[in-house]
């Protein structure tokens, strides 16, 4: 059995999301035990993010679309959890619906089976507040593209991050 005093680490300290995470991958380490099997033990699901709350509801009521929202909130869950691939595929969806509403409210044309690489480039060519972020949108197709295609390059949180972090530079520098 494994004890956790769950008061020794403090939410002021360390954001509960960080302090699941490194318990988990402790366990995991530690014990040779896979994370698929630690997840009956632990809430995954409902572990937080980084993102504060308000912050997140901020950003789905600019947007306002619900697949984007159940997307993008899913993706972030995800994130702190052993269904990081699956994080990845969610975000990465959030981050398409984004840019088409974005390009659609500009009177942009794309085909729907473009790609989110070239649905960045659309964006970056066509909105000028998005003109210098040519390699901002490089890494994150990047990130995208590891969620879904990967062989020896895995997903990793990192990813995770950079695909939010993105998406919510997008919404709020085009929407605020």
């Amino acid at each position: 059995n494994i004890v956790l005093d769950v008061d020794s680490i403090s939410e002021k300290d360390m954001p509960i999301a960080k302090s699941n995470e490194l318990i988990l991958s402790q366990i995991h380490l530690t014990y040779k035990i896979p994370y698929q099997d630690l997840s009956p033990y632990f809430q995954v699901q409902n572990i937080t993010t980084v993102y504060p709350q308000k912050r997140i509801d901020i950003l789905t009521s600019i947007v306002e679309d619900s697949d984007f929202s159940r997307n993008f909130i899913r993706g972030l869950k995800l994130a702190y959890s052993p269904d990081l691939e699956d994080s990845g595929n969610r975000l990465g969806v959030a981050l398409e619906i984004l840019v088409k509403k974005i390009l659609s409210q500009e009177e942009i044309s794309y085909t729907p089976m473009t790609t989110l690489g070239s649905l960045l480039q659309l964006l970056r060519k066509n909105i000028e507040i998005f003109k210098d972020d040519r390699q901002k949108f490089v890494v994150t197709n990047k990130s995208r593209i590891k969620s879904s295609h990967h062989k020896d390059d895995r997903f990793t949180k990192e990813d995770a991050t950079i695909l939010a972090d993105t998406i919510i530079y997008i919404a709020e520098t085009y929407f605020l």
